[in-house]
Protein backbone atom coordinates (compact mmCIF):
# COMPACT_ATOMS: atom_id res chain seq x y z
CA UNK A 1 0.00 0.00 0.00
CA UNK A 2 1.12 3.20 -0.38
CA UNK A 3 -0.74 6.69 -0.81
CA UNK A 4 -0.83 9.63 1.20
CA UNK A 5 0.77 9.95 4.84
CA UNK A 6 -2.50 10.72 6.05
CA UNK A 7 -4.90 7.98 4.86
CA UNK A 8 -2.77 5.62 6.53
CA UNK A 9 -4.38 3.42 8.93
CA UNK A 10 -3.06 1.19 11.94
CA UNK A 11 -2.04 -2.14 10.54
CA UNK A 12 -1.26 -1.39 6.51
CA UNK A 13 1.78 -2.68 4.84
CA UNK A 14 3.54 0.59 2.87
CA UNK A 15 7.00 0.47 0.89
CA UNK A 16 9.50 3.10 1.13
CA UNK A 17 13.08 3.79 -0.54
CA UNK A 18 15.60 4.73 1.41
CA UNK A 19 16.86 7.94 -0.20
CA UNK A 20 19.73 9.57 2.03
CA UNK A 21 21.31 8.49 5.59
CA UNK A 22 21.25 11.09 7.94
CA UNK A 23 23.38 9.44 10.46
CA UNK A 24 23.49 5.87 11.78
CA UNK A 25 19.96 6.76 13.69
CA UNK A 26 18.16 8.87 10.95
CA UNK A 27 17.45 8.10 7.53
CA UNK A 28 14.92 10.51 4.62
CA UNK A 29 12.63 7.85 2.66
CA UNK A 30 10.31 8.43 -0.10
CA UNK A 31 6.62 6.96 0.33
CA UNK A 32 4.24 6.31 -2.43
CA UNK A 33 6.39 6.10 -5.80
CA UNK A 34 9.05 7.31 -7.72
CA UNK A 35 10.96 10.77 -7.23
CA UNK A 36 9.06 12.17 -10.45
CA UNK A 37 5.17 11.30 -9.36
CA UNK A 38 3.13 13.77 -7.35
CA UNK A 39 2.21 11.22 -5.17
CA UNK A 40 5.19 10.78 -3.99
CA UNK A 41 6.24 11.83 -0.32
CA UNK A 42 9.40 12.33 1.55
CA UNK A 43 9.53 11.86 5.73
CA UNK A 44 12.85 12.01 7.90
CA UNK A 45 12.59 9.10 10.53
CA UNK A 46 14.41 7.83 13.74
CA UNK A 47 16.00 4.13 13.39
CA UNK A 48 15.77 2.39 16.40
CA UNK A 49 16.86 -0.79 15.34
CA UNK A 50 20.37 -2.76 14.88
CA UNK A 51 19.81 -2.66 11.11
CA UNK A 52 21.45 -0.15 8.90
CA UNK A 53 19.63 1.09 6.13
CA UNK A 54 21.66 2.21 2.94
CA UNK A 55 20.50 4.51 -0.03
CA UNK A 56 18.59 2.95 -2.39
CA UNK A 57 16.85 -0.22 0.08
CA UNK A 58 13.46 -1.09 -0.17
CA UNK A 59 11.80 -1.20 3.10
CA UNK A 60 8.91 -2.86 4.36
CA UNK A 61 7.02 -1.88 6.96
CA UNK A 62 3.63 -1.70 9.41
CA UNK A 63 2.13 1.38 10.70
CA UNK A 64 1.81 0.36 14.51
CA UNK A 65 0.54 3.75 15.54
CA UNK A 66 -0.51 7.23 13.67
CA UNK A 67 -0.06 9.75 16.66
CA UNK A 68 2.36 9.61 16.84
CA UNK A 69 3.39 7.62 13.64
CA UNK A 70 5.67 4.03 14.00
CA UNK A 71 6.28 1.94 12.04
CA UNK A 72 7.44 -2.04 12.32
CA UNK A 73 9.58 -3.79 9.35
CA UNK A 74 8.46 -6.16 7.79
CA UNK A 75 11.25 -8.90 7.22
CA UNK A 76 11.39 -10.96 4.50
CA UNK A 77 10.28 -14.88 5.53
CA UNK A 78 14.40 -16.05 5.48
CA UNK A 79 15.46 -13.32 8.26
CA UNK A 80 12.08 -13.91 10.20
CA UNK A 81 13.29 -17.78 10.85
CA UNK A 82 17.05 -16.32 11.17
CA UNK A 83 15.81 -14.40 14.10
CA UNK A 84 12.28 -16.00 15.06
CA UNK A 85 10.40 -12.52 15.45
CA UNK A 86 9.31 -9.34 13.59
CA UNK A 87 9.87 -6.84 16.62
CA UNK A 88 11.50 -4.04 15.09
CA UNK A 89 10.29 -0.30 15.10
CA UNK A 90 11.98 2.47 13.31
Amino acid sequence: MSGQLNQWRRGDAITAIVIEILDIHEAILRFGGGADEPESQIMRVANQTNRQMKVGDEIKMRVIEINPLKFQYILDSDEQRRRGRIDVSI
